[in-house]
């Protein structure tokens, strides 16, 4: 396993890390960091991403799983991108210390459903990326996250539900039946 670990030096782009050939850049741009890690075949996050970190881009790696606690530390992230991974799971309430979190980019994994519970204390969130994920839009958790995304009618929502055939931004509530077991609601037609 190859850790690594980023470092940022003031004011200039950096290079991290071991002896692999993994290399992420930082940038400092008044006081505010920028690190990015895309196209790096990362199978975990890098430890020690800046704190005041305010753009973060792990775009095309082969993340699967994200954690809680995972980015608790980073409280200046305003832009995130985890598009093109492999991620089929997230942890709930793994965003919840991002309060200044505006865009989050999940398109291009593998995650089946989507639950409320992933967003909370996200209030400035104004852009929330599901793009060409395989969405089962009858998941029992997803009633939830429609319900929370239409009292946040500023978010701009993509995403498409490959069960339903219709963008997630088009489900509607009332649409739902009754939960039966723990994946699934029955629609109502």
């Amino acid at each position: 396993m190859i850790l690594l670990e980023v470092q940022c030096i003031i004011p200039k782009v950096f290079v991290i890390f071991n002896d692999s050939n993994f290399t992420c850049s930082c940038k400092v741009v008044k006081g505010s960091v920028d690190v990015d890690c895309a196209y790096l075949d990362l199978v975990e996050v890098p430890s020690s991403i800046p704190n005041n970190t305010v753009l973060l881009n792990l775009l095309q790696n082969q993340l699967m799983h994200i954690v809680n606690g995972m980015f608790s530390d980073i409280s200046s992230l305003q832009v995130f991108d985890l598009s093109f991974n492999k991620i089929n799971s997230i942890q709930q309430r793994l965003f919840e210390d991002q309060q200044r979190l505006e865009i989050l980019n999940l398109g291009r994994n593998m995650i089946t459903g989507i639950k409320r519970n992933w967003f909370v204390g996200l209030h400035k969130l104004d852009s929330l990326d599901f793009g060409e994920n395989p969405i089962e839009c009858k998941r029992c958790g997803f009633k939830q996250f429609v319900e929370w995304s239409k009292t946040r009618p500023h978010i701009v929502l993509r995403g498409w539900c490959v069960d339903e055939k219709s963008a997630i931004s088009d489900v509607k509530v009332s649409t739902f039946g009754t939960c039966t077991g723990n994946y699934y609601f029955v629609l109502k037609h």
